[in-house]
């Protein structure tokens, strides 16, 4: 399963943190209908989290990548046997699902244990990506626009095909001759599940579907905490120091057991935002068909094999509204 990443000089130097902890499974007409999202085989024999894992070991070595789940996933024998595969040490086990926020800084904390200096790269699992070499290449370019700023947090954009409401937004400026990198936008602000008609402003102003890959320096995001919150920075540094010891997991459950859900776009980035606004920026993916699996896509037609062939082009134009057919959403000139 293991393939040689690119002859890229950032792959000994990025450590990748693959978020495969989704906490209820999604109803669906699937096989394997009780396995969380990321465990189901969708197309082909490969699960999405075989699909992540092999997507990502084109940039980075497999006993770089680290991935994070449940504790309640490993009493499923399929769980396992996806695990299994992995290089020792590389699979990080949290007691809950506490939103995307805590599975988070638990696994920078590991990261860091062992590599105080590295930079990551964040996938979530359950994202199905056609031209997956291409969206690779814009994560080695991010890397690359890191390793010129370290400062920097950097987060894949996909340019958007239709006004999806069930998807976050990034809000880019736009890029001049002062700007600091081709590479990337300043982000100006995030917009969180939009209803339909925000969704078509924000796609009319450029905005791009947030796809939560993000690269920074773990150091990066653990100063901003410590900064901003630092009552949770120092929960999670009061176990950075008893990694490794006898204290370990008992010290992990007591920690979760108080946590309150925390979504890091949503509470943690937009605080980073507010408060240091120089501090995130966008790479716009272009020319990549991106989805979130589970959710429906209007421009697809999933009873069939060949999706290019249903593909629709949006066309978002003054006075043009949105609505829903079959399996496709037609433009009309109906007013609401």
């Amino acid at each position: 399963m293991y393939q040689r990443a690119l002859q890229d000089p950032l792959s000994d130097t990025l450590r990748a943190i693959v978020l495969a902890d989704e906490p209820e499974p999604v109803a669906n007409d699937l096989p394997e209908p009780r396995l969380p999202q990321p465990y189901i085989k969708v197309i082909g024999a490969r699960s999405m989290l075989e699909r992540t894992w092999e997507r990502i070991e084109r940039l980075i070595p497999a006993e770089n990548i680290y991935t994070l789940v449940s504790e309640r996933h490993l009493s499923n024998p399929e769980i396992r046997r996806q695990l299994s595969v992995r290089p020792p040490g590389t699979v990080i086990v949290q007691p809950e699902n506490k939103d995307t926020c805590p599975g988070i800084l638990l696994s920078l904390m590991y990261v860091r244990s062992r590599f105080p200096e590295t930079g990551v790269a964040i996938f979530p699992a359950d994202h199905f990506i056609r031209e997956e070499s291409w969206y690779i290449r814009y994560v080695s370019l991010a890397a690359q626009a890191l390793a010129d700023d370290p400062r920097r947090i950097l987060i894949l954009g996909v340019v958007p095909r239709y006004p999806e409401t069930q998807y976050s937004y990034i809000l880019p400026e736009a890029l001049t001759d002062r700007s600091p990198s081709i590479a990337y936008h300043r982000v100006l602000g995030f917009v969180e599940k939009p209803h339909l008609s925000t969704a078509i402003t924000v796609v009319r102003s450029g905005g791009l579907w947030n796809t939560m890959t993000m690269i920074f320096k773990a150091n990066t995001i653990l100063d901003l905490l410590h900064k901003e919150t630092p009552e949770l920075y120092a929960i999670f540094q009061y176990f950075g120091n008893a990694i490794g010891t006898d204290a370990e997991r008992g010290l992990l459950r007591e920690l979760y057991a108080d946590l309150k859900p925390i979504n890091f776009s949503r509470d943690l980035l937009q605080r980073f935002l507010e408060k240091h606004s120089n501090s995130l920026g966008v790479v716009p993916v272009r020319d990549v068909f991106w989805r979130v699996w589970g959710l429906p896509d209007p421009t697809v037609d999933l009873s069939s094999k060949t999706t290019s062939k249903n593909r629709k082009h949006w066309r978002i134009k003054s006075g043009k509204h949105f609505q829903k057919t079959a399996n496709l959403v037609a433009v009309s000139d109906k007013k609401e």
